[in-house]
């Protein structure tokens, strides 16, 4: 009986959030992001098959999971109004994006990629080692380094009521998930963390030129390691630095639009697409824009 209550309970949710949504006035709170040839299709017949197919892969990329009943009913009956247009599609997203799952599900998918999966209890035990060690610590500074390690290891826990909060930027959530001894358990050494941080965030492997010209593996190195050094045409000279870096460099903004092509599109994005999305994405800093864009086109629809 509560888990009928429940469900109910959840359903209702979803309904008024979407309704919230249809009865919102035409200007919104972000910039549009529109896919190159995104238009209504000119056959007006767009078959129930695809509607199904649509809602339950746009479920499965943002929540990880098929909608339940109460959520396709309400998606299908959008989509059958005004031929499942873009503007019915983009307020079933923003509905799905409105969930607590959405931030959830963000969060899982950058431990699984960068921690190994690591749960919030793993992450709580190694927070709790090192507290045992700073208790015990008599030298100042060592003490001091221990406790840097425990912040670290709380803002990584705090992560999921930050992204509840609208507080947490994509970076940011990077930042911690690679700024703390887990990832560097996992990626142990200072050329061994460099490489990571390359293939994770800009999907390629750093630069090794050994005519000595610009070798960025060497550069890297030397910043991670406390000395000064030029990175992507930024100078650093510590590990903070290198991660600052690397996040907010046109090579990442760059990675984190063809991952999205990748996962949903299954294709790498047109040069005149990665032109307009990067320059979007480094000036706006809005993620949920460019997963919008992906998710309303035509293409992730299955239209032709």
């Amino acid at each position: 009986m509560i888990m009928r209550y429940q469900s109910l309970l959840k359903s209702l949710l979803f309904l008024t959030l979407l309704m919230g949504l249809l009865t919102a006035c035409e200007k919104t709170e972000y910039e549009e992001v529109v896919i190159d040839n995104n238009i209504a299709p000119p056959d007006k017949t767009i078959s129930n098959a695809l509607k199904e197919t649509y809602i339950n892969k746009l479920y499965i990329s943002l929540l990880g999971r098929k909608p339940e009943k109460a959520e396709f009913d309400l998606a299908f009956a959008e989509l059958s109004r005004d031929n499942a247009s873009i503007k019915r599609r983009e307020n079933i997203v923003n509905a799905v994006m409105s969930e607590e799952e959405y931030n959830q599900r963000i969060y899982e998918v950058a431990r699984q990629e960068l921690l190994n999966s690591v749960d919030m209890r793993g992450i709580r035990e190694q927070r709790d080692l090192y507290i045992f060690f700073r208790d015990f610590e008599v030298n100042p500074i060592q003490k001091k380094l221990l406790q840097l390690e425990v912040d670290k290891l709380n803002r990584l826990l705090e992560v999921p009521e930050d992204l509840n909060k609208g507080k947490l930027s994509r970076q940011e959530l990077h930042r911690r998930c690679v700024d703390n001894t887990i990832y560097e358990e996992i990626n142990m050494g200072t050329e061994n963390f460099v490489v990571s941080m390359f293939q994770n965030f800009l999907l390629r492997y750093p630069t090794t030129d050994t005519s000595g010209i610009y070798n960025e593996l060497e550069a890297s190195s030397y910043m991670v390691e406390g000395n000064p050094s030029v990175l992507l045409l930024k100078e650093g000279a510590s590990r903070a630095d290198f991660i600052d870096i690397m996040l907010n460099s046109a090579d990442y903004y760059e990675g984190q639009v063809r991952l999205l092509y990748r996962y949903n599109l299954y294709r790498d994005p047109k040069s005149e697409e990665i032109a307009r999305l990067v320059r979007y994405y480094s000036e706006t800093r809005d993620y949920k824009g460019l997963q919008r864009a992906i998710f309303t086109s035509n293409e992730f629809f299955g239209i032709k």
